[in-house]
């Protein structure tokens, strides 16, 4: 027995099973410890005693800082790169996960202060308040989120279904602790239904272990407590399970919309794309439903919002043009998705149908990917896009963009070449 056992572990040596199976074990204990490692560094970045503390200027990070941040989100790259090589098990990878959303919990500083509008459109009296904030003093210490917010408060530029769940998740909450912790936990929530959605497919079975384990994930929507993981989680609903439930894609697509207009124009990459004409009405109806809804719902008030952030927020100069051709290139990638012709170099373009390119819009891509099959190159680039894309200064995040896609539509013309030949 002893010998059979010998000559089969030999075996499995000389195929590399055991070095692979190694590696990820290393890169299961790298990825939470350069989160950890990068959370630190943010911490020492932030000062004062509020239960987030909001650093008032990421363009001003020391340089020292910026490099150790984009260094150690190389590290996680390459961790989830071993993970793929290595075939880690998804029950592996969620207790890497849970570390990261221990580490994320427990965090005190953040690069955004919308957490606190989060809290504060929670506290307003009304639901329609949200999207014609009053000046008035809010009950216990909801006052705080002024500090950060302004008064009044900026009118939210969420869309209604959001709002609705935004109160309701907060109601009764004490403090402002109490509601940031709870904007944390429900995002956690949504992180395991993202999981799970992939693990319950065998077409993405393999891509859940780097999103249980992706410190992208944990950084912007765990511990800076984002919402757009709510939005794109029912998109990838839509799209994995809209193929035989046609109307189950208009749905999921519409809530998403509801949740966060922007969010809209990626129901052309998640809706069934055949029958065509049966397509191109839904993508009408629910981009129809999606503006009417919104209106009725969310008033006048919200239609305002909305304009307004888009004419002040809308980047000029070289930044504006650069991020013109991204949306146009985002729209037209859109497009071709629709029409089940998706390309993997241009996943990532979605993330610019925003003003800007905040980290936490990178996650509006993944539906995308999913529809152009770079899951795993999405994911292992995950947390290098959500460190620079407008962290430190705007031109980086529209370079490191640009490599990637170059990267992955050399990498797709090489394996085109190697096929014909």
């Amino acid at each position: 027995m002893d010998a059979t056992l010998g000559s089969e572990s030999g075996a499995r040596l000389r195929q590399g099973v055991w070095p692979a199976r190694a590696l990820s074990a290393v890169a299961l204990l790298t990825i939470p410890a350069s989160y950890f490692a990068q959370r630190a560094i943010i911490t020492a970045l932030g000062a004062g005693v509020a239960p987030l503390v909001v650093i008032p200027e990421p363009k001003a990070i020391p340089p020292a800082a910026a490099v150790a941040l984009t260094l150690l989100a190389l590290v996680q790259c390459g961790g989830l790169a071993l993970l793929v090589r290595g075939r880690v098990p998804l029950s592996a990878a969620i207790v890497a996960g849970l570390a990261l959303t221990a580490i994320s919990l427990t965090q005190s500083t953040s690069f955004s202060s919308d957490p606190y509008s989060y809290v504060g459109y929670g506290a307003l009296p009304t639901f329609a308040d949200g999207y014609a904030p009053p000046s008035l003093d809010l009950d216990s210490d909801f006052d705080r989120v002024y500090e950060y917010e302004g008064r009044p408060l900026i009118t939210c530029l969420y869309g209604p279904l959001w709002l609705s769940f935004d109160r309701l998740l907060l109601a009764g909450s004490h403090s402002v602790a109490e509601s940031l912790l709870r904007l944390r936990c429900i995002n956690v929530v949504w992180w395991a239904a993202l999981v799970a959605l992939f693990a319950s497919r065998r077409e993405t079975r393999g891509a859940a272990p780097l999103l249980a384990a992706n410190p992208a994930i944990a950084s912007c929507y765990v511990a800076d407590a984002h919402v757009d993981i709510g939005g794109v989680t029912m998109l990838v609903a839509a799209a994995l399970f809209g193929t035989r439930r046609w109307w189950l894609a208009g749905m999921l697509a519409l809530g998403a919309g509801l949740w966060k207009i922007t969010l809209a124009p990626l129901v052309l990459c998640v809706v069934p794309p055949q029958p065509r004409l049966r397509a191109f009405a839904l993508v009408a109806g629910v981009v129809a439903l999606t503006v009417g809804l919104s209106l009725a719902w969310g008033g006048r008030g919200y239609v305002d919002a909305l304009l307004h952030a888009g004419n002040s927020n809308t980047a000029r100069g070289i930044k504006g043009i650069a991020h013109a051709v991204l949306v146009l290139a985002a729209g037209g990638a859109l497009l071709v998705a629709l029409f089940g012709a998706a390309k993997r170099w241009t996943m990532w373009l979605p993330m610019s149908l925003g003003a800007n390119l905040f980290p936490w819009y990178s996650i509006w891509a993944l539906p995308l990917a999913l529809r152009a099959r770079g899951l795993a190159p999405f994911c292992i680039a995950w947390p290098l896009v959500a460190v620079t894309t407008d962290t430190f200064s705007p031109p980086l995040g529209y370079a490191v963009l640009i490599a990637l896609t170059a990267a992955v539509a050399l990498a797709d013309s090489r394996a085109l070449r190697a096929r014909a030949a």
